[in-house]
């Protein structure tokens, strides 16, 4: 099966959170093993005194699976008080649906964290973002708020007159090292890509913790 470019996005982001090759995905479909799930849950624990539960192992039993994502569950709900909206057998069945919506709630939870916070980063940032006040990929996809956000974050000024829009989002992406798994294409066309708002979140949390003055906790 073809990986979707939002698929491919949320794995990048996954392998790129976790940083550890060992736990790696090749498609998103492996988190409903429990483990990577587990040790992408774990890089935001903040407690050193955590021990981790994660260890690589070969995970082929249903009931295992689901063991190992309802472990993670709970070290959500007692690590952050939070409660996904799927069961764990929703994600160890492999249902790539409801393992997409989960990666997205995660990146909302753990990166993005408040949506207010980043439009304010955002007005600080970009003279046009102030006219939109969203993250709809539509007032996105011209890259003009983008470079604006980035130049802005990274103190390079952008090339004079710089078009089409995925040349200024390119700039945006270079300018800030933002990971590869972010293809300025998707976000220059993001209704044949299938890209929403979170998408566009992601990008610009990528940019905003580039800025030299990082957004509180």
């Amino acid at each position: 099966m073809t990986e979707s470019p939002n698929q491919k996005i949320l794995r990048g982001w996954v392998n790129h959170t976790i940083n550890k090759d060992e736990f790696y995905i090749q498609k998103l479909e492996d988190l409903s093993t429990g483990i990577s799930l587990t040790k992408l849950v774990e890089r935001f624990i903040s407690d050193p005194s955590y021990v981790s539960l994660t260890h690589r192992i070969n995970i082929k039993s249903n009931f295992m699976k689901t063991h190992n994502v309802r472990k993670c569950w709970e070290i959500l709900n007692e690590k952050f008080h939070y409660k996904p909206e799927f069961s764990p057998q929703d994600i160890s069945s492999g249902n790539i649906s409801n393992i997409q919506k989960l990666v997205e709630s995660l990146i909302q939870k753990f990166f993005v964290k408040d949506d207010e916070q980043l439009k304010d980063w955002c007005h600080s940032h970009s003279q046009h973002f102030g006219a939109v006040n969203s993250f709809s990929p539509e007032f996105f996809k011209d890259g003009v708020i983008f470079m604006e956000l980035a130049s802005k974050a990274s103190r390079v000024q952008p090339p004079k007159d710089l078009v089409p829009n995925v040349e200024r989002i390119k700039f945006a992406k270079s300018s800030c090292n933002v990971p590869d798994f972010l293809d300025p294409e998707f976000f220059a066309h993001p209704q044949e890509y299938g890209i929403t708002d979170i998408y566009v979140k992601l990008f610009v949390c990528c940019l905003l913790y580039t800025s030299p003055s990082p957004r509180d906790s």
